[in-house]
């Protein structure tokens, strides 16, 4: 069971649709047209996690054939019976008990399985509850905690918060204040009718989607706290947003229509997270559909005017409280000025240096627009109808690409480097040479500088910042995500960093499903290639692996913590990472019902926690914000997850002589489970000494059994001479 959860393995690639062919393909010189041969019969397990296979041996062809049958019933399910997933399965019993709708005691047979696999035409979440099984989500068990609660969190960014204004005298020295730029987007999505892979509960500026009035029951309806134990959690959300709509107003929904309307997968610009004292705020969305004949849309044009304008407002607003200059405001509130700009040049390291530093008056543009796809694969989507944002139309806007690569060529890099690491023929002497020839450590810089820009323009410039790739899931996951790394020192703490990922991952629509292929083999997505599968996530932890390992007092958790989360990629074991979208995992699959999760598993470890991180410190430091040459040229390869199955060893490891005496310091060890060794890159100076010391016993005892041993031989030479002697 933990072989099939832990790998979610491929029978060499193949797919589910055909047990003779699986058959074929997975016992050694068996062929579905020659009769079954005799003997001893191997079968080789692919897995998804970095490359690793594992080999099995049966007694006969039977065996054989039947272990891998029961292996590609519970491996691939099918998009339309994930339900067998083991992370359905583990909980089982408790949704039994509470007299929920599960899967079948007896799974079907293969043939049945892949019959129903072909269905086609429902999701990855529909299919968890299995087909004909009735509501998925019809059970009493006790939900899972959400991380991200949308009011919640940017009630705690302070999005909403009316800003403190200045001293007027002429009106009694009363102290303006000025209400936030943005607002709540309750009503449009609540039924997630104006985009599917959107969260429930967005934000927007002011003017345009209404001062939205929010009472004290309509914040916890919308947030899903008082119906945090409630199995119809979701659907009592969806209820009291429509019950609210006649004090809360529309939201706009028609121009918010239009707008999404020009935009691929309807996935409009909506904000995921803003500074509470201007303007400066992150903004993310999709493509817009320009197209060979440069169209427009003045609903999009329109939108994009209104978060310039507003931010601008902000600047302003924050300019007079703070008795400074048009651009004089911190970020933080304080009274100070913006930085000189020699310093800034200091941080930028000549990287991009005309566009992030300017002159700092930020009087000819209000919104930056970070397309963080290459230009050139911009201008061909348009010939697909897609394309980029025409800075003409835009009024106050300027574009810039980031060169970031597709899903294919991630996942081409992927594959590179992992078969470099597992290959046992790969040359020492040019290793540096030959990582670097994958490409993968370029994607990582590139990934790296454009959040680290995307978190310059929010901080010092104040600059609303929209961030899009194609569809605006993957790419523009990854950098607003690693941009509110920078920004924010809640995100730095395992609690926010599992509401980071909640919300720019799971919520904003990165498709886990497609990306992973949970439930599916190899060839099933896309003939004879690997259609949508990427590693986005673990391209993203690998990001936060190079933070990390650069500045680790700046975090609550540490390196082993992305280790063990970068397993539970593709493991199964978790529901937290299944499904492609919000309404997906919450409306269709009952994700927080039927599964347990991840955060919870990953918080019960306490060796995955920073033990020299000060929460109070962490705070008062702010944004983490290190020159920009520094965070790139140190960029290195993270060999604990791609060497982890390597032919050679490439990281320290305790001498098996040594492991009785003590449990090393990088060892994770959990109540439930045997420890698990995870070798780091980044050992303390106390450890380093310790091992240090405990090698230098170790010789000396060695050294002092030689010793001896020598002086038992001279002892025994001399008693034998004087024998000679005697005689």
């Amino acid at each position: 069971t933990s072989s099939t959860s832990n790998g979610n393995l491929l029978t060499n690639g193949a797919a589910s649709g055909s047990n003779t062919n699986l058959a074929a393909a997975g016992t050694n010189n068996g062929a579905s047209s020659n009769p079954a041969p005799t003997g001893p019969q191997g079968i080789i397990l692919h897995g998804k996690d970095g490359g690793r296979t594992l080999q099995f041996s049966a007694l006969s062809y039977t065996d054989a054939q039947r272990a891998q049958e029961a292996l590609n019933t519970y491996a691939f399910p099918g998009r339309r019976n994930l339900g067998y997933l083991f992370a359905f399965e583990s909980r089982r019993a408790e949704v039994v008990a509470s007299g929920g709708n599960t899967a079948p005691q007896n799974p079907p047979p293969p043939a049945a399985a892949a019959a129903s696999s072909e269905g086609g035409g429902v999701g990855a979440a529909a299919a968890a509850g299995g087909a004909g099984r009735g509501n998925p989500i019809a059970t009493a068990a006790q939900p899972t905690r959400r991380r991200f609660v949308p009011l919640e969190e940017f009630e705690r960014q302070g999005l909403f918060h009316s800003r403190g204004g200045h001293i007027v005298p002429s009106l009694g020295d009363t102290a303006m204040t000025h209400s936030s730029p943005w607002a709540p987007i309750l009503n449009a999505n609540a039924n997630y009718g104006l985009c599917s892979t959107y969260p429930s509960v967005l934000v927007g500026p002011r003017s345009i989607v209404g001062d939205t009035t929010l009472n004290p029951t309509s914040v916890s309806d919308a947030t899903g706290s008082s119906s945090m134990n409630n199995p119809n959690s979701m659907h009592s959300t969806t209820s009291s947003h429509t019950s609210a709509s006649p004090s809360m107003g529309d939201n706009n929904i028609g121009l918010l229509r239009r707008c999404a309307a020009f935009r691929s997968e309807n996935r409009f610009p909506t904000l995921t997270w803003g500074n509470p004292h201007d303007g400066g705020s992150i903004w993310r969305s999709s493509q817009p559909k320009v197209g060979l004949q440069g169209n427009r849309s003045m609903e999009d044009e329109r939108y994009l005017a209104a978060i310039g304008e507003e931010a601008k407002r902000a600047n302003l607003a924050a300019d007079a409280r703070m008795e400074g200059g048009v651009g004089g405001g911190s970020a933080g509130g304080g009274k100070k000025k913006r930085a000189p700009i020699e310093f800034l040049r200091m941080l930028c390291g000549r990287n991009n240096e005309g566009d992030l530093v300017g002159d700092g008056s930020g009087a000819s543009c209000m919104l930056k627009i970070m397309d963080m796809r290459p230009k050139s694969a911009a201008m061909g989507n348009r010939t697909q109808g897609y394309g980029y944002e025409n800075t003409n139309n835009y009024r106050g806007t300027t574009i810039n690409f980031y060169g970031i690569g597709n899903i294919h060529a991630v996942r081409d890099a992927y594959q590179k480097v992992n078969a470099l690491c597992l290959n046992p023929n790969t040359s020492d002497l040019q290793w540096m040479q030959l990582v670097e020839n994958t490409n993968w450590p370029s994607m990582i810089r590139l990934i790296l500088s454009a959040s680290w820009q995307t978190a310059f323009h929010v901080h010092y410039n104040r600059f609303p910042v929209l961030v899009h790739c194609s569809h605006g899931w993957d790419r523009t996951s990854q950098v607003p995500a690693l941009a509110q790394l920078f920004l924010d020192p809640h995100y730095r703490t395992r609690e926010g960093f599992s509401t980071l990922v909640e919300k720019d991952f799971l919520s904003f629509g990165h498709p886990f499903h497609t990306r992973c292929g949970h439930g599916e083999g190899k060839n099933e997505q896309g003939g004879g290639d690997e259609g949508q599968l990427s590693p986005i996530f673990l391209q993203f932890l690998d990001c936060v692996f190079q933070i990390v390992n650069q500045f680790p007092d700046y975090f609550e958790f540490n390196t082993k913590y992305l280790l063990l989360l970068s397993e539970h990629i593709y493991s199964c074991r978790f529901g937290t990472l299944l499904c492609d979208s919000e309404r997906e995992r919450e409306v269709v699959a009952g994700i927080r019902q039927r599964t347990y999760c991840m955060w919870e598993y990953l918080d019960s470890i306490p060796e995955l926690a920073n033990p020299t991180f000060d929460k109070d410190a962490n705070e008062r430091a702010g944004v983490l914000l290190m020159p920009l040459p520094m965070l790139l040229r140190n960029v290195t390869l993270w060999i604990d997850r791609y060497g982890m199955y390597g032919a050679k060893a490439t990281v320290p490891c305790v001498p098996p002589s040594l492991r009785h005496m003590y449990p090393p310091m990088y060892a994770v060890q959990c109540p439930m489970e045997q420890a698990l060794v995870l070798h780091t890159t980044r050992n303390g100076v106390e450890g380093a000494l310790q091992r240090a010391m405990e090698d230098v016993e170790m010789w000396k005892g060695t050294a002092m059994a030689a010793l001896e041993e020598v002086k038992q031989l001279k002892k025994a030479q001399a008693e034998k001479k004087d024998e000679e002697e005697k005689q």
